[in-house]
């Protein structure tokens, strides 16, 4: 407008001021091309202190990736170029970093940013690590002395280890999101190692009501808690009364039983072993398919006999909510499930495998 203040005449630190509040798709596709000025400014580490990939799309197809090769002149992006190319502009003052949930992130990536990032604040771990990467979380997460938040979307097997870790290294943390199976040990190690927490969420999480009233009462300094969604939970006034302490008590959602009428133990889920549900009536299995899951589990097992298959769905969807390793092999023209590990280790005998068709 003429007349008025310029955009590319303001100050250099009022431009970081403003810019450090963008996410990464426009600090590397927007404005480092509108001006030079704004150019320099994008470059201050101050508008690279959080680092946040979740909502970026690294498929060679998606309009993010497109862009940025288009922009910088590459003839393919991959989620670790890309990262080390928004660190580096950190230039080692990145406080939050959260990793794409499932795509791309390696245990390399991890390790990569436990060197180049060590002011870490927050970070969040993507879901997707081999069991052999799983077990080095302790030592990288450790390595992180300011750490106050870590978000988990998977709980690792290296959960109680990494917790003891934090509580050992980290002494400012506070706050912990994790999801999975979470046990009777599970529940004592955050009491004992993280009493301090002001902030737990273990959401969509198996987690019965001795394990809760075990963190209730022990993590006496507990500001907010979320167990919204969770299987085996029941919140009754056994819960409410010591959780009224608590400013901020979420559980809406929680339940004890599965969606189809069984409740579930804790020595089921551990196992890997789950009720089977079987529908009889064709229309009823039908209408449970297209509810739960719509057209991607056929699409993705490509069934040639969708009525031998129920089973299958079932307990994969359960397996998979609260992290077990159920999957489907063939032997000839027989088909499997099997319980695996994350590194495709088979954990259930061979003579347990349960025979589908």
């Amino acid at each position: 407008m003429e007349g008025g203040r310029r955009w590319e005449a303001m100050p250099a630190d009022c431009l970081v001021d403003v810019f450090r509040r963008l996410g990464l798709h426009d600090l590397t596709l927007s404005v480092p091309f509108v001006c030079r000025c704004w150019r320099r400014a994008s470059l201050d580490p101050g508008c690279w202190r959080r680092l946040d990939f979740r909502s970026l799309d690294f498929m060679p197809w998606s309009h993010f990736s497109m862009s940025f090769t288009s922009r910088y002149r590459l003839s393919s992006l991959s989620f670790s170029a890309f990262m080390r190319f928004v660190v580096a502009r950190s230039r080692g003052s990145a406080a939050e970093l959260l990793f794409p949930l499932s795509l791309g992130a390696s245990i390399q990536d991890l390790t990569f940013v436990s060197i180049k990032c060590p002011r870490l604040k927050r970070l969040a771990l993507p879901n997707n690590y081999m069991l052999e990467d799983d077990l080095r979380i302790p030592e990288l997460v450790g390595r992180w002395r300011d750490l106050e938040q870590l978000e988990m979307e998977t709980k690792p097997s290296s959960f109680l280890e990494t917790i003891a870790v934090i509580g050992r290294s980290c002494s400012r943390f506070g706050r912990l999101k994790v999801r999975g199976l979470i046990g009777k040990e599970d529940a004592k190690a955050i009491v004992d190692c993280l009493p301090n927490l002001s902030h737990l969420e273990l959401s969509k999480s198996y987690l019965t009501k001795q394990e809760l009233l075990v963190i209730i009462n022990g993590c006496r300094r507990l500001e907010r808690l979320t167990v919204k969604d969770c299987l085996g939970l029941q919140v009754d006034d056994e819960v409410v009364r010591p959780a009224s302490r608590i400013n901020c008590f979420e559980h809406e959602g929680s339940k004890l039983l599965d969606d189809y009428g069984y409740e579930t133990d804790e020595s089921e889920q551990q196992s890997g072993f789950f009720y089977w549900v079987l529908a009889s009536d064709d229309a009823l299995w039908s209408n449970l398919f297209k509810e739960r899951w719509g057209g991607d589990c056929a699409a993705f097992y490509a069934p040639t006999d969708p009525k031998s298959w129920k089973d299958v769905y079932i307990v994969q969807h359960r397996c998979d909510r609260f992290g077990l390793g159920l999957r489907i092999i063939t032997e000839g023209n027989d088909y499997y499930l099997i319980h695996q590990d994350c590194s495709g280790k088979e954990l259930m005998p061979s003579q347990k495998r349960v025979h589908v068709k």
